[in-house]
């Protein structure tokens, strides 16, 4: 028999993300580290107590997984702070750099004379997931020291 995966354990996943339509929006593979945080919370928990070859699906409510969307995130950006010799347009990807130097992608919703109005939600921001995964391998806890 398998052993439970419990956080700490290393799991390597098979999974696809879905939207409330069916789209997928990804197919890959993915390992991380159970209760890190490296991946969105409900996947993160989800994986819990699941065992080498085990699949489920599970359905997460944007709280879970991308975040609610925030106005406050849709930002004026002054256009005399973009280079001269770049064009943009509406739909674009920019990215904008945060006081620490973090890259933070953001999509372009209009474009004013002195200003690009920029949401900085992450694209799935709002929306209810579904995963499907699959268990490809558990490292279990390292526990030496």
């Amino acid at each position: 028999m398998e052993k439970k995966i419990k956080k700490g354990d290393r799991v390597e996943i098979e999974y696809t993300g879905k939207l409330e339509d069916g789209t997928v929006f990804e197919s890959s593979d993915v390992e991380f580290t159970v209760g890190e945080g490296e991946v969105v919370e409900g996947l993160d928990k989800a994986v819990e107590g699941m065992e080498k070859n085990e699949e489920k699906s599970i359905t997460l409510g944007a709280n879970e997984a991308f975040g609610e969307r925030r106005e406050e995130f849709v930002i004026d950006f002054p256009k005399d702070r973009i280079p001269e010799d770049m064009e943009v347009e509406k739909g674009m990807i920019v990215e904008l750099n945060d006081i620490n130097g973090n890259k933070i992608p953001g999509v372009v919703e209009d474009v004013k004379d002195d200003a690009l109005r920029i949401d900085l939600n992450h694209p799935l921001a709002g929306k209810q997931i579904t995963f499907d995964i699959k268990i490809k391998d558990v490292k279990e806890e390292d526990r030496t020291l």
